[in-house]
C-alpha cells in the first residue's frame, strides 16, 4: 500500500516485478491523449509483453522515470502531434499559440524541452512546486483512480 500523494506506485504481477511510469495528458476540452509508458531498461526488450493501444508511446529509461529523452519523445509523438492535428482540424494557422501546463519536474524544465515547445508555438506554464495536488487537473481528479485501478488489475 502506498501513501496518499505518492508520485510512483509500483504495479506488480505475480511473475512481473517491474515498475513503470505512466504519463497522462488531458486537453482543456477533456480529451485524454495517448499515454506514455516508461519501463526501466535500455532497449525495447524491457517492455512488457502485452498489447497496448498503437498510439501509446511505449519507451524506456534507465530508472523508469521521465527523462529529457523520454520527454522529447513524448512531445514529438503525442503532444506536438495532437496540437498540429487540432490546429489543422480547426483551420488555424500553424503558428497559432497553444498552452501546455506542466509540474516542475526536472524533465519538464530541460532547455531542449522548452525549445521543442517554443519551436511548435506551445507556451509552457508551470504549476508551482507543492501545488499539483490542488492545481494540476489529473492529480486532482484522475491519477488516484487510475493508480487504484492498475493496482487492482495487476497486484498479486
Amino acid at each position: 500500500m502506498e501513501r496518499e500523494g505518492t508520485k510512483q506506485v509500483p504495479i506488480v504481477e505475480k511473475e512481473d516485478k517491474r515498475e513503470i511510469t505512466v504519463a497522462m495528458t488531458i486537453t482543456a476540452s477533456g480529451h485524454l491523449l495517448p499515454f506514455q509508458v516508461i519501463y526501466q531498461g535500455k532497449t525495447v526488450g524491457c517492455h512488457a509483453m502485452i498489447t497496448c493501444y498503437q498510439d501509446w508511446n511505449i519507451t524506456q529509461s534507465d530508472s523508469h522515470w521521465s527523462t529529457e529523452s523520454t520527454m522529447l519523445e513524448f512531445l514529438d509523438k503525442v503532444v506536438v502531434s495532437y496540437v498540429k492535428q487540432t490546429r489543422s482540424e480547426l483551420q488555424l494557422a500553424s503558428n497559432q499559440p497553444a498552452l501546455a501546463l506542466f509540474d516542475v519536474f526536472k524533465a519538464h524544465r530541460c532547455e531542449s524541452v522548452v525549445e521543442k515547445l517554443r519551436q511548435n508555438h506551445i507556451h509552457q506554464v508551470f504549476v508551482p512546486a507543492g501545488c499539483t495536488g490542488e492545481l494540476q487537473t489529473l492529480d486532482v481528479s484522475v491519477n488516484s483512480v487510475f493508480k487504484e485501478s492498475m493496482k487492482s488489475h495487476f497486484s498479486c
